[in-house]
């Protein structure tokens, strides 16, 4: 179901304004302002982040949108995205707070070190 929205949302968006930062069915980073159907669109400045309205877990949602909104673009690795998550990852180390999406926050950090993302 995520894979069959994801590629509509690329279609109507079109292929070339995907950037490099993809979280695989759930949600991606895109410059097209515009939103397709049945998705959800934060951006911050020429930014976008695109996800399903109903597919993506509410906390990781709301993790991901607000990594987005402390994010400048500096270039194509986006390391104020890292640094964000990174924040992130303290805060609830700090605290003890649960967060059901620092799985994810990992697995982005990395991938964006990695140079793969």
């Amino acid at each position: 179901m995520l894979r069959k929205l994801r590629e509509e949302a690329i279609s109507h968006i079109g292929e070339g304004t995907m950037l490099k930062l993809d979280r695989g069915d759930a949600l991606f980073i895109t410059v097209s302002p515009v939103c397709p159907p049945g998705w959800r669109q934060e951006a911050r400045g020429r930014l976008f982040a695109l996800s399903p309205q109903t597919n993506l877990p509410a906390e990781t949602e709301r993790i991901f949108f607000g990594l987005l909104k402390q994010t400048e673009i500096t270039d194509s690795r986006f390391p104020g995205l890292v640094k964000a998550a990174r924040g992130r990852m303290a805060v609830c180390l700090r605290t003890h707070e649960a967060d059901p999406g620092l799985d994810t926050l990992e697995k982005l950090i990395q991938q964006i070190e990695e140079g793969s993302a």
